[in-house]
């Protein structure tokens, strides 16, 4: 893994690189089987902080380095502040916001405030609520859209979050593209998304060292 790492460590100085050099070498000699080796790489490029306080990761006091999306399939919320980590250690613009994930979020309200409208007064017609669901379903993943209007009408809690989270892995991956890097994704062979910024110019090195390791890859 020291090949990839060092790819990863380009753009950092000198000193956090050699700190975060140490941490994954350190990690590396607690690994209890093989199987564990993407995930002890991956906490090694995660610098938590002792104690949590708002918006720590955008604080190098708090956070020294963060250089990996780790991610549960459901977990879309838990994209944008790792995104905007990583961005912070790389020294780029760390102002990202998922569309996709804004869309949903304002979606759900609207969707909440219409039904609740309608089964209270009935101020709401048919009509112009299958035309306000549809504006407020916006440019949501196709899967999202695809669900019938009563079927979401039904629904007291929201479509599954699957729907979003390629969305906004998507929103992300395009975010860091427009900087000079590419999230590259490791296949830990479970359902979570594993990823490491690589720079643009460094990618197809990066790509190809992951395959000698024989840990699949792809781009989002």
């Amino acid at each position: 893994m020291n090949e990839l790492l060092e790819l990863i460590l380009t753009p950092l100085e000198a000193g956090l690189s050699g700190q975060l050099r140490q941490r994954v070498e350190g990690d590396q000699d607690d690994l209890k089987a093989e199987d564990d080796n993407l995930y002890v790489f991956g906490e090694a490029l995660q610098d938590f902080p002792d104690r949590d306080s708002p918006e720590w990761w955008l604080d190098p006091a708090q956070c020294r380095w963060w250089l990996c999306l780790h991610v549960d399939w459901k977990a879309y919320s838990e994209v944008a502040w790792q995104v905007q980590a990583i961005c912070r250690t790389l020294g780029l613009e760390t102002g990202f916001v998922s569309e996709a994930e804004a869309q949903w979020d304002s979606y759900f309200e609207e969707l909440d405030r219409l039904r609740s409208r309608h089964a209270d007064s009935g101020s709401v017609s048919q009509v112009s609520l299958t035309d306000r669901l549809k504006a407020a379903l916006g440019k949501l993943g196709k899967a999202a859209r695809q669900i019938s209007l009563g079927e979401l009408m039904k629904q007291v809690q929201p479509p599954s979050p699957n729907f979003l989270t390629p969305d906004v892995l998507g929103d992300a991956s395009e975010w860091l593209r427009r900087q000079g890097y590419e999230l590259l994704y490791l296949d830990t062979g479970g359902d979570e998304h594993l990823a490491v910024p690589v720079r643009l110019d460094l990618l197809v090195q990066a790509r190809a060292v992951a395959e000698r390791l024989s840990i699949p890859t792809h781009l989002v």
